[in-house]
């Protein structure tokens, strides 16, 4: 098959064989114009002076008398014209809208619109979008001036614009859009060029109204012949195909010469379109890399790259409409695969450094500092501390730094890990926010630390020499990794940062220039970011290709694998980066997306033409990056071009893991009981197992296993506000401080007691706070709402206990850790038990001793109900029932101690067992309107309600709990009530 650039060349060729110097071949890129000149030179069996190729690009900006101006050089100088028409114009506000004010110049500029009627045509837009009859002038001063800022730009577009243009004629430079409305304009330096005979434009396609002026003056004067690539499909058959709507018009007005060329590959020819479903995006380089191997072992390519031929044809091309797949791809490729060029860039803001330098303006952004009279102090949010001690490269440079301490050990000896130490003491205090000095000072003012932490204070020079500093410590770790990409990353950046802050002095040296903020540092750099690309360099006619499409521009490969054919992907969202609003431009004839769709379409099935194995690559719906709908390029392929021609063949393939592959281990939802967990889980048991452990069990064994077996704790972090652990703490903390108080006292509290109390508690709290969470703050946000709830309840509990009659009372433990023991049968086998809790509060109101346990959450009465019928079932099995066991077993570890001691033995007194009754009951802040809830449990009545008969009872139920809880029939397995791992932390190692 001959290639459309083989064919083009072979034309030329045959048509000048004896003037080809005399020749200007103009093509659309530069990679074209490298296989055209490839293409030429096969043609020829003796030497021969090539033609002058260039790509169209080149070609206006070598007609043009003017110098292509740098985009920063550019901005700003479209300020200075700014800053001269409208002095009050602030720069920040300039670069929110300034680059899209030059790319819509350059285009107003490709399409030869008439400036004065746009720009009084947006003006009048504008100024009717103001007229707001109903608001009084007068209503709003402030709003009225924020209008007339914002209506100042729409007014000003046309001096702008012209003062723009005489600025950049002073200087002999000029935008792209400019060079081509000025190449238009003056057509007679091109047909006054005795030197060239004839122009030949190849494989064009949407051409801006500038281009097209250009192209018809030369081919009315007979200077210019054009090679169009074009296939009858889009041009006759269809002719709804998006693809040929330029194209048809160009056809019609008869106004570009003869129509060369129209074939009539995509109705005839035979071809496999293979769409390929895959699970997500990241996934389509792997396949991607199979199906390049499978090719090359089939051995499809019916024209093989030899030596000294040339044949773009018999390539294979992995087309990725989206970009940022480009390292994805590379790293799945097969490391077979050795024989492939890269015709993309890659972006300096898809690299490591990028997240680095975005992380770093976060960390300045936020910074807090004093208000009013303070001295400002900076600090920085704990948040994004981590986020950059933890960053890949930071990682990095800190095993190096390790490895130097190893090396050149310190006279204290051993190393010191200021990273992992700073990150530690973070969680470990609690600490929100962090001044520079406290940072720094945990890093012991090593570089990096000093680099990282030295606030800015919005000052664009200081951001620059930080990123100086940065790049310092930056090679360090290049120099041992050795990774190519990065370190050509880390140079572009230094000239980026270098040229931004040569043209900062420049503009400090001129009077009256304004200081750029980190805004516009921030949106300058970012710009410059995007449009640098690291080049690849290799072999331009290798095997295999891995491009973007409009790289493929007059290209054809055998095979092509397309990825990403979604929706929004290929074709690209709908959106109008532009000032000018929809309607203006399709008035004006200026492109929009819809056009953008039409050009790109037509690379789709321009790159269809002479392929004869396609592979599509989509993902498939679901929730990841870039799942979606499949494109509407490939159910017009199915629903149109292969109901045209019958020689096509659509595959939809899925791609599934093989049965092969070796997947990766899945850890349990159940853990076996095995005879030496059995015996760890017996020795846990005889040191202590708590009424909180007992439910946890109960409620999901497998929680029971991973915490407090496996030993799996949660990890800490920092907690900017409280967390419903730390509200309950912080309560129960205050109270535990208010009842030693009262129980210092020595004597019965009364009620004036509390009274007392009751004017200190919001002093309390906060001093109970700032002394646990030396980090936090009650001031503002969700704490101090939570320091006025926790108040409150606090107070709420002390006033029902006023109006209780239950004065004087006796506090006799607090926060007392009480235990007893007992050995069950278990299997015939003894097996001891150690049973102890933690009592927030024992207590003596008249004879009856309490065991008060505080709740900050919602307690019903119901929740403490059992009958005799399901007594076991409660106690045992319910998960439902944690609060009513836990005061059975609290109120069952104090009776049984009463028994041993014939009561209760306090260091000045005996209280009698049998002149006392014994209670455990909650005080639920959330419902302290009922009082002290007590359990409701009732044992055999029969047996009476003495001590000896609740404890005997109690110990037959927990013999069955215990046996439960050692049954090696009975696995650890998660809970099948999944309210209950709405606050688990194990969640993501158990599946739920």
């Amino acid at each position: 098959m001959q290639t459309f650039l083989e064919q083009a060349a072979a034309h030329v060729f045959k048509t000048y064989p004896d003037r080809l110097h005399r020749i200007v071949v103009v093509l659309p890129t530069n990679r074209a114009c490298f296989f055209f000149k490839r293409a030429l030179a096969m043609q020829a069996d003796t030497p021969v002076f090539a033609p002058n190729v260039l790509p169209i690009d080149d070609f206006i900006t070598e007609t043009a008398e003017a110098e292509l101006v740098e985009p920063i050089s550019l901005l700003w100088l479209l300020y200075d014209v700014c800053k001269e028409i409208d002095p009050h114009i602030q720069f920040d506000r300039f670069t929110s809208w300034a680059h899209p004010l030059l790319q819509d110049f350059d285009k107003i500029d490709q399409y030869l619109v008439d400036t004065k009627d746009l720009f009084s045509y947006l003006t009048k837009v504008k100024a009717i979008e103001r007229w707001q009859p109903d608001i009084l002038p007068t209503s709003s001063a402030i709003h009225s001036q924020l209008v007339d800022n914002y209506f100042k730009l729409w007014e000003n577009l046309d001096r702008t614009y012209a003062a723009l243009k005489s600025k950049l004629q002073e200087q002999k430079k000029a935008y792209r859009g400019m060079m081509y409305r000025w190449v238009a304009e003056h057509p007679e330096k091109l047909l006054e060029a005795n030197e060239v005979d004839q122009y030949i434009f190849i494989g064009l396609n949407a051409l801006s109204f500038a281009e097209e002026k250009i192209l018809k003056e030369l081919v009315k004067a007979r200077k210019a012949t054009l090679l169009w690539d074009t296939d009858s499909y889009y041009m006759e058959y269809n002719i709804e195909a998006k693809a040929g709507d330029l194209l048809r018009r160009y056809k019609a007005q008869g106004k570009l010469g003869e129509w060369n060329w129209q074939a009539d590959y995509l109705s005839t020819d035979k071809k496999d379109f293979y769409m390929i479903g895959v699970l997500n995006a990241s996934m389509q380089g792997k396949v991607a890399s199979q199906i390049y191997l499978n090719l090359q072992k089939e051995k499809i390519s019916s024209l093989p790259l030899e030596e000294n031929s040339y044949t773009d044809s018999g390539m294979t091309a992995i087309i990725l409409p989206d970009e940022n797949l480009l390292m994805s791809v590379l790293q799945s490729l097969d490391p077979a695969v050795e024989d492939f060029n890269i015709t993309m860039g890659l972006s300096l803001r898809s690299s490591a450094l990028f997240t680095l330098v975005n992380l770093l303006f976060e960390l300045q952004y936020l910074t807090l500092s004093g208000r009013g009279t303070q001295k400002k102090t900076a600090k920085f949010n704990h948040r994004h501390v981590v986020k950059v001690l933890t960053h890949p490269f930071i990682k990095q440079y800190e095993q190096l730094f390790l490895q130097a301490q190893e090396e050149n050990t310190s006279e204290e000896g051993g190393t010191s890990n200021y990273i992992r130490h700073t990150l530690t003491y973070i969680t470990e205090f609690n600490k929100v926010f962090l001044s520079p000095e406290e940072l720094q000072s945990l890093g012991k003012h090593e570089q990096l630390f000093t680099v990282l932490f030295t606030p800015w204070n919005g000052e664009a020079r200081k951001a620059l020499q930080c990123f100086y500093n940065l790049i310092d410590v930056l090679r360090k770790v290049y120099k041992v990794h050795k990774d190519a990409i990065e370190t050509e990353y880390l140079f572009r950046f230094y000239k980026i940062i270098k040229r931004l802050d040569t043209i900062l002095q420049e503009r400090e040296q001129q009077a009256g220039t304004e200081t750029l903020s980190l805004r516009s540092l921030k949106l300058f750099l970012y710009e410059l970011f995007k449009q640098d690309k690291i080049p690849f360099s290799g072999e331009p006619v290798s095997k295999l290709q891995i491009m973007g499409m409009l790289e493929t521009r007059t290209l054809d490969f055998e095979n092509v694998l397309i990825l990403s054919a979604n929706e929004k992907v290929l074709p690209g969202i709908k959106k109008q980066n532009s000032l000018i609003p929809l309607d203006i431009s399709l008035q004006f004839g200026l492109p929009n997306y819809r056009s953008q769709e039409a050009t790109i379409s037509y690379h789709f099935y321009r790159l269809l033409q002479r392929a004869k194995k396609v592979y599509f690559l989509y993902v498939l719906p679901s929730e990841t990056y870039n799942a979606g709908e499949k494109s509407r390029f490939l159910h017009q392929l199915e629903h149109e071009l292969a109901m045209q021609n019958p020689n096509i063949r659509i595959h939809h393939q899925t791609v599934k893991l093989s049965e092969n592959t070796s997947a990766p281990a899945v850890l349990p939802l159940q853990v076996e009981k095995s005879a030496p967990l059995l015996e760890h889980l017996s020795r846990e048991i005889g040191k202590g197992i708590s009424p909180t452990q007992i439910n946890t069990y109960i409620t999901c064994s497998l929680r029971y296993y991973y915490s407090y077996l496996s030993n799996l704790k949660e990890e800490e972090e920092v907690q900017e506000s409280m967390s419903a652990g730390t509200f309950g703490n912080l309560v129960h903390k205050t109270l535990e401080e208010i009842d030693h108080e009262l129980a210092a006292f020595g004597r019965a509290i009364q009620k004036d007691d509390i009274r007392q109390i009751l004017k200190t508690i919001p002093a309390r709290v906060q001093r109970i706070y700032a002394e646990t969470h030396p980090g936090g703050s009650l001031q503002n946000g969700l704490n101090f709402l939570l320091y006025k709830v926790a108040s409150h309840v606090i107070r709420n509990l002390l006033e029902h206990q006023l109006e209780e009659d239950i004065f004087p009372l006796e506090i006799l433990g607090l926060e007392k850790t009480l235990s007893t023991s007992l050995t069950l049968d278990i299997e015939g086998k003894p097996v001891k038990v150690q049973l102890y809790g933690r009592l927030d509060r024992i207590d003596k109101v008249g004879n009856t001793i309490r065991i008060i346990d505080y709740k900050t959450g919602k307690v019903e009465k119901n929740q403490l109900k059992a009958g005799s019928t399901d007594l076991e079932t409660v106690l045992v099995t319910n998960p439902e029932a944690d609060k009513v066991r836990q005061l059975w077993l609290y109120k069952y570890i104090l009776a049984k101690r009463m028994l041993h001691e014939k009561g209760l033995r306090l260091a000045d007194r005996h209280l009698s067992a049998e002149e006392h009754e014994l209670i455990a009951g909650i005080y639920s802040f959330r419902n302290i309107g009922e009082g002290l809830l007590t359990d409701q449990l009732r044992f055999n009545e029969g047996a009476g309600h003495t001590l000896e008969n609740f404890v005997s009872q109690s110990e037959i139920y927990l013999q069955k709990l215990i046996s439960t809880i050692l049954n090696p029939d009975k696995p650890f397995e998660r809970t099948t009530r999944l309210e209950s791992c709405t606050f688990c932390p194990y969640t993501g190692i158990c599946g739920r």
